[in-house]
């Protein structure tokens, strides 16, 4: 029998027990309009102190048709009272979250900020990609993909902690080694799905891990890591295409 799927605070606390960096945040619920008004100061002092944050509304019953929605980019609380008025009805139907916000500077090198993935078994073998779009910092491009992403995409795995490239964005981005050895050396000893960023968050630099997932619908994608990183003729078809 599977565990129940984690919440966002409670996949961001279970991230940082697992000794990895990730957001800072703020959660309530409402059961009256008073309530959630009484929490605005509260919002406006964390996107003071935080912004640009991120406002996230998750239905506490999503089979009542409502759904999941977010702003991005919040510089203060102006937003959030708009939605507020706009859905005072609903208010106690939701879970809230506000959070820090990862960068991804337009004018870097796409090296220094990028979105990604892994999974990992806990013992050194990982299957991952990332994605170098300059500018980018929405995880939900890779995870959720609406557009081809073969220019900035990036696949790779490691075998017993030591990193395969699989295959290589068109413009030839990828990692500096020392993100690519920062990625394994985060999670290569720690096993499930994680979903991360490089960016900055509060002025600070760093890989950031925004998801996590232990189902058994993330376990470790064996036949995929034996094709492309066992398999030398799977090894060389990859990057033949990459080529292309």
């Amino acid at each position: 029998m599977l565990a129940r799927k984690m919440n966002t605070s409670e996949t961001y606390f279970y991230i940082r027990s697992l000794g990895l960096e990730t957001l800072k945040w703020l959660n309530f619920s409402s059961e009256s309009h008073k309530d959630f008004i009484s929490r605005i100061p509260q919002l406006k002092e964390f996107i003071s102190a935080n912004r640009p944050c991120l406002f996230i509304w998750d239905p506490k019953n999503p089979e009542n048709g409502l759904k999941k929605d977010f702003y991005f980019n919040l510089e203060n609380e102006k937003k959030i009272e708009e939605w507020f008025n706009e859905n005072r009805s609903l208010v106690k139907k939701y879970d809230y979250l506000i959070t820090t916000q990862i960068t991804n500077p337009k004018d870097t090198n796409p090296k220094y900020g990028f979105i990604g993935s892994v999974f990992s078994d806990g013992k050194g073998n990982i299957f991952g990609e990332t994605y170098h779009e300059p500018g980018v910092y929405n995880q939900r491009l890779l995870s959720r993909p609406k557009k081809d992403l073969s220019d900035y995409l990036n696949i790779f795995c490691t075998g017993n902690f030591k990193p395969e490239i699989i295959l290589n964005g068109k413009e030839g981005i990828f990692h500096d080694k020392t993100s690519l050895k920062e990625i394994i050396d985060l999670y290569g000893d720690l096993r499930g799905y994680f979903e991360f960023m490089k960016g900055v968050q509060n002025n600070k630099i760093g890989i950031y891990t925004i998801g996590f997932a232990q189902e058994a619908s993330y376990y470790f994608p064996k036949d995929l890591f034996d094709h492309y990183c066992l398999n030398i003729r799977g090894k060389m078809n990859v990057r033949l295409l990459s080529k292309e």
